[in-house]
Parts: C-alpha cells; sequence; structure tokens
C-alpha cells in the first residue's frame, strides 16, 4: 500500500542520495529546486548500486528489475491528436501526420477519438517503440483488443467532484480492466491545484488521496494536471515532493510522476525532478488544442535550457520531411476516405 513518508525522509535527509547521482553525468544546480529526493522504497531495496549509465537496477524486496529514476531521460506525451475533430480531415491525412509525430520519438502520442476502430479497420500498425494511447472512460471500453493498436489508456479523476470517492472507485475498475487486457494506464489528477499565489492548495487532500490510489490500483503513470492554471511553486513542491515519498509496488514515484500544466510550471517540476510531461504541437487540432499545456518545441527548448535529457526530436526536420504513403486496406474500395 502506499503511504506518505515525509515525515521520515526529512529526519533522514542526510542520509538520503540525490537522484541525479545516478543519471546521465550533468551539470547540477545549486538550487534547492534541482534536488529530486530518493523514494525510501528504492534506498532499502538498492543492494547493489547500479553501473553507470545502466537503465535498470535489481530490487531485493520485490524481486524484479525497476527502472533506474532519470535514465530514460524526459519523456514527453504528445496530445497533438487528441483535441482532433476527425471528421475535419480524411484519415489518409490523419495517419499520416500520426506517421510523422511517430518519426519525432516522443515517448507517447495520444489518439483522436474513434481512432482505435479506425486503425483496426485499415489494419494500420505502429512498427516505432512509441507508445499510442487512447482514452477510456468506463471499464467496459477497454476492450481486449484494443492492445493490438495501442498500449496505454488514459482515464481521470477531477479533484473539485462532488463525486470524487464514487470516481474512484470508478478509476479502480478501469485500471484492473485495462491491465487484464494488457494495456497500461496513465492516470490524471485532473484540477489537483486551487488557491491563488499566497494560498493553500485548496485540492490538496483530494489530490494526494487520488495519488496514493492510483499508485496502489496500479496505474503505470500518474499525472498531475492543472486545468485551471493555478498552480504555484509552494503548491507544485508540496504535491510532488509528498508523491516522491510514497511507497508503492513497481518502480518508483520518482519514475511514475508527471505533469500536464504551463510551460513555466513544467519548469519548475523538471527541477523537482519530474520525468513526465504533456505537450501539444498543433498540428490537425481543428483550433481545440488545450492552451493549458506548452507546445512541444516550447518545452523542449525549455529542457534544454535546463539541462534535461530528452529523447523526443527537437528540431522537427521529421515532421517536415515528405514521407511515402502508407498502403491501407480498404483503399482501393473508396471507403478510406470517409
Amino acid at each position: 500500500m502506499a503511504r506518505p513518508l515525509a515525515r521520515l525522509l526529512r529526519a533522514c535527509s542526510s542520509l538520503v542520495s540525490d537522484a541525479s547521482s545516478i543519471t546521465t553525468a550533468s551539470a547540477t544546480s545549486s538550487r534547492a529546486m534541482n534536488s529530486a529526493p530518493w523514494n525510501l522504497g528504492m534506498l532499502r531495496s538498492m543492494t547493489t548500486s547500479p553501473e553507470k549509465g545502466a537503465t535498470k537496477y535489481y530490487d531485493s524486496q520485490s524481486g524484479r528489475w525497476m527502472s533506474v529514476p532519470g535514465a530514460a531521460g524526459i519523456r514527453v506525451h504528445e496530445k497533438s491528436l487528441a483535441a482532433w475533430n476527425p471528421s475535419a480531415m480524411p484519415l489518409r491525412d490523419r495517419l499520416q501526420v500520426l506517421d510523422k509525430l511517430l518519426a519525432a520519438q516522443p515517448y507517447s502520442v495520444e489518439l483522436w477519438e474513434g481512432a482505435v476502430e479506425e486503425m483496426k479497420r485499415v489494419r494500420w500498425t505502429n512498427d516505432t517503440d512509441v507508445k499510442l494511447v487512447t482514452r477510456v472512460e468506463k471499464p467496459e471500453h477497454c476492450d481486449p483488443e484494443m492492445h493490438r493498436v495501442v498500449q496505454q489508456v488514459v482515464h481521470g479523476v477531477r479533484c473539485d467532484s462532488p463525486t470524487f470517492k464514487e470516481d474512484l472507485q470508478l478509476a479502480k475498475a478501469v485500471v484492473r480492466e485495462a491491465v487484464d487486457a494488457g494495456l497500461q494506464v496513465r492516470a490524471y489528477v485532473l484540477n489537483a491545484f486551487e488557491g491563488g499565489e499566497d494560498e493553500d492548495n485548496l485540492n490538496l487532500p483530494m489530490a494526494q488521496e487520488a495519488v496514493m490510489s492510483m499508485a496502489d490500483f496500479g496505474a503505470e503513470l500518474i499525472i498531475l494536471s492543472d486545468c485551471r492554471g493555478k498552480a504555484h511553486e509552494d503548491s507544485l513542491r508540496e504535491l510532488v515532493e509528498e508523491a516522491f515519498y510514497l511507497d508503492v509496488v513497481g518502480d518508483t514515484m520518482l519514475e511514475r510522476l508527471g505533469v500536464s500544466a504551463s510551460l513555466e510550471i513544467c519548469r519548475l517540476s523538471a527541477r523537482l525532478g519530474v520525468q513526465h510531461f504533456d505537450a501539444c504541437l498543433g498540428v490537425g487540432a481543428a483550433g481545440r488544442v488545450a492552451t493549458a499545456i506548452p507546445h512541444t518545441c516550447e518545452l523542449l527548448a525549455m529542457l534544454a535550457e535546463e539541462g534535461k535529457k530528452c529523447s523526443m526530436d527537437s528540431d522537427f526536420d521529421t515532421l517536415l520531411a515528405p514521407r511515402q504513403p502508407t498502403k491501407l486496406v480498404g483503399e482501393e474500395e473508396g471507403w478510406l476516405e470517409a
């Protein structure tokens, strides 16, 4: 079970190593915000220090190999296509845009509504390591055949919902069904922040409960979402550090926590050690892109300024280069454009 260990960890802070010492050799800032705390569960189970450049270590308590925090670099979730109106562009053109996004190698790409069925119909396949993601609202939406197209599903819980407790139980059922179908879950803690610059975060108790619950349920990633732009440095630090100090089953929260917020909040989060960020190029979104997240180019430029490693192609030459059209099932029949 996930449980906060902040008080114990802070008492032992002098004995805890900075997470950045295991990642690639990069310059460390003297600013306190650049320190990313170790999770106690990792500290007590790492019987052997990972070799330089290693991306995995052996967790003696669970008897499994786990990811070294930060070794994989910053991972970007591309949401350009998520707000797409499918009727605004023929399927062939949508798939060509998707091909170009995949070539830029973000960590994951969120698809438009109805994309899974369309891709299954034309037998489109993803031959890259980029994870494809689709949104689900109910457990029954986790089709056992969905894993043929996507590798992750998105589900969110709103901290300010009057049915917050019931929503958590629904999320538990969604995660269970998704995992049974061979899918990872990207869980969003929506409206995680509420309050002014000098005020306490009114949604903090619900956000903490949602993070702990999603970790217990088995969500692969847990994303703190600042839907209304209410996060500030103090409220962000408080919630992120509490999350990092959770003792959870599987990879530590240093590897699983993400942020969906403005560019400045993303910058502060990166300094705290957050590894996952949402971004949007704006291609094909038909004017419905959420303004709460940064443009992908701006995010990558900021990460470069902060000295953070990121696998995504920062110059996007691949997005502009011409590509051979993919041969799709049903093209000759004429229904592909529908």
